[in-house]
């Protein structure tokens, strides 16, 4: 199994998740939001002992590559991330986020950076932007940078 060492921490499973909004509805097209949403992922992930190693952020769904010590964490850090992103930035609705989400284990390296590659394309996929790193919700720009977003941690380790 793909177990990387991150920041200095002790091997990791790592997770590569999708969740989405209730009837696909665009609730995360609007930079107040988005940048909202950023701040929680950022406290969820502090939390729950996660570590982002990369996202995007579209209008109706959002992607994420996540380290933790343990898969059961996946579920505590996503239900956080649900009620805390509803009742700071949707206090008005009683549904934002689809109940379920899918996460996969990842298994190589070479399977890390094809999602991460694949995530990062969304935006251009979709028209949002004409390049990944010039999509400001997402870790491209960290990826293929260096630039520094508060979120993504790039330091990986895929030493055995």
């Amino acid at each position: 199994m793909f177990n990387p060492y991150h920041s200095g921490s002790s091997r990791s499973c790592v997770f590569y998740v999708s969740a989405f909004t209730h009837h696909l509805e665009k609730l995360l097209a609007d930079d107040l939001i988005l940048d909202g949403l950023k701040v929680v992922l950022r406290s969820s992930a502090r939390r729950h002992q996660v570590t982002i190693l990369g996202y995007v952020i579209m209008p109706d769904h959002l992607h994420l590559m996540i380290a933790l010590e343990s898969a059961e964490r996946v579920r505590q850090f996503m239900d956080d991330l649900f009620v805390v992103s509803r009742h700071q930035l949707f206090p008005e609705r009683t549904e934002v986020w689809r109940k379920n989400f899918r996460a996969e284990l990842i298994f190589s390296e070479e399977e890390f950076f094809y999602r991460l590659q694949d995530i990062h394309a969304h935006p251009v996929r979709k028209a949002i932007s004409e390049s990944p790193a010039e999509f400001t919700h997402s870790s491209a720009a960290a990826w293929l940078f260096g630039a520094r977003d508060g979120l993504t941690d790039t330091q990986v380790n895929f030493g055995d």
